[in-house]
């Protein structure tokens, strides 16, 4: 994987590159600079968040609908989802601080099919103490799947958190082959939060 060169890269012109495509019925939006993909969207997140993304990181840049641009990208994503690959290999270019691109280059060295601690992360980037803080770089991964941060978990095994992404997380981790626990909270009908949600 090539490296972003730092947030400063985001705010110069030039163009970035876009589309929507489908995997398995479901929607995906992807942009990408130059050097690769730099933002994917999973189904079911706001169309706007990801256009205000992009608005943020590039202010000056034309953003221009390539849909052609992100053939091997988008058959790379539908592979993995049907099973059928264990590797992504399209250029990528995270935009993060200096911090984040360490722990999502690590990230990007665990195995398909394999987990790894929050902590552990920490402790081979050298901070062991950095728990939290790998854990704030894990939620901010502009590139999920491509970088495959549902890969990171608790040091039970678990998934942290609540929200949307935690069904997704577990729905990844299962297509690899992985049963992770969840961390669930009771709903007031008592079923658990996220038990039902997977891949929209």
């Amino acid at each position: 994987m090539e490296e972003a060169s730092g947030p400063a890269a985001a705010v110069q012109g030039g163009e970035v590159r876009w589309c929507a495509f489908e995997a398995l019925a479901r929607s995906f939006r992807v942009a990408a600079t130059e050097r690769g993909a730099c933002r994917l969207s999973l189904p079911g997140e706001d169309a706007g968040e990801f256009f205000r993304w992009l608005a943020r990181r590039f202010p000056r840049a034309r953003l221009l609908e390539d849909p052609g641009a992100f053939a091997p990208l988008s058959s790379a994503v539908r592979a993995y989802l049907a099973g059928e690959a264990r590797v992504l290999a399209v250029p990528l270019d995270p935009i993060g601080s200096p911090f984040q691109r360490a722990v999502w280059e690590e990230v990007r060295r665990i195995p398909f099919g394999t987990t790894v601690a929050y902590g552990e992360i920490a402790r081979r980037l050298g901070a062991p103490q950095a728990s939290r803080a790998v854990g704030a770089a894990v939620a901010a991964n502009p590139l999920p799947i491509l970088l495959p941060t549902h890969r990171v978990v608790g040091s039970d095994g678990s998934i942290p958190g609540y929200g949307p992404a935690v069904p997704i997380k577990v729905e990844l981790l299962r297509l690899e082959g992985i049963a992770p626990r969840s961390r669930r909270r009771a709903t007031p009908s008592g079923s658990p939060a996220g038990a039902e949600g997977v891949l929209p």
